[in-house]
This record gives structure tokens, C-alpha cells and sequence, in this order.
């Protein structure tokens, strides 16, 4: 029978490693299986990984939308507790719906709009967690904000 001839590269590789000392020998070679070993099974299973860490990611995602759904519930809600007696409050639906006539129009009109600017500033000092208030009615603008004590003068728009 005839023996096959290994390939020249083989024979190279093979009388370098038996120059090196033992020690040296193992390690290479230890290094080799480690480096080969952990290439492979990440290879292999780096489909499985990916598909955890999306699904993963996709429930931190839903998480933290239902978070942000409950915290946008709990504040309009607590709007809703505040500007609820607003609505009710027969003083300013009187003030916003007057329609002023004849002489009296001008300082009417005014102490409308200082009702209603009153009754906005009381509402946002009863309830710290509002800054501003902004009620649009009828082409006026009646505005309260945070940085203000007194109320914040109506403006109108078309």
C-alpha cells in the first residue's frame, strides 16, 4: 500500500511546533482549543442571543410605555379633580358669557376679565402643582403662570 504524502504546509507547521519547548508546546495548543471551542458555540447559538435580547428589549419597551400610561392617567386625573369646580363655578360662566351693552361696556368688560384672571390665580395657588392656567374663550385669552402673583391681563386674538 502506498502512503499518502501530507502537504507541504502541514510538514512546515509540524517541525516548527517540534523546535518549541514542551511548556510553550501545551500552551499554544490549550489556547488554540479554548479560542476554536468558544468561537464555535458562539456561532452556533448567536441566533438564540439575538432573539433573547430583542424580546428582552421589546418588554423593557412595553413596560415602559404602560409606566409613562399610568403616570399620564394620574395626572389627568388630578386635573380633572381641579378643574372640575372650575367648570362649576357659576361666577366665572357669568363673567365669561356676559355680554356687556351700552355705557357700561368698557369698565364691564374689565371687571369681567379681573373676575375671571381672579378666580384662575386662586384656582393655581389652591393646587401647587400647576403652573400656568389658560382659559380661551370667545376670542379672549385669559392666562395666570407661576412666575406671576397677580393675574396675567387678557389678550385678544382673532
Amino acid at each position: 500500500m502506498s502512503q499518502k504524502k501530507p502537504c507541504l504546509v502541514t510538514l512546515h507547521i509540524v517541525s516548527w511546533l517540534r523546535k518549541l519547548p514542551l511548556y510553550p508546546r501545551l500552551l499554544l495548543i490549550f489556547c488554540s482549543l479554548l479560542i476554536f471551542s468558544t468561537g464555535s458555540i458562539t456561532l452556533f447559538n448567536q441566533a438564540g442571543y439575538t432573539r433573547e435580547l430583542e424580546n428582552s428589549a421589546v418588554q423593557y419597551r412595553a413596560v415602559l410605555v404602560r409606566n409613562a400610561l399610568y403616570k399620564l392617567q394620574q395626572q389627568k386625573e388630578s386635573l380633572e379633580d381641579v378643574l372640575e369646580p372650575l367648570l362649576q363655578n357659576q361666577t366665572l360662566l357669568t363673567a365669561l358669557h356676559a355680554t356687556p351693552t351700552g355705557t357700561e361696556t368698557a369698565s364691564l368688560q374689565e371687571d369681567n376679565h379681573q373676575t375671571i384672571e381672579q378666580i384662575l390665580l386662586t384656582a393655581r395657588k389652591k393646587n401647587n402643582g400647576i403652573r400656568a392656567l389658560l382659559l380661551i374663550a370667545d376670542g379672549d385669552v385669559f392666562g395666570v403662570s407661576a412666575n406671576s402673583e397677580s393675574a396675567a391681563g387678557p389678550v385678544v386674538r382673532d
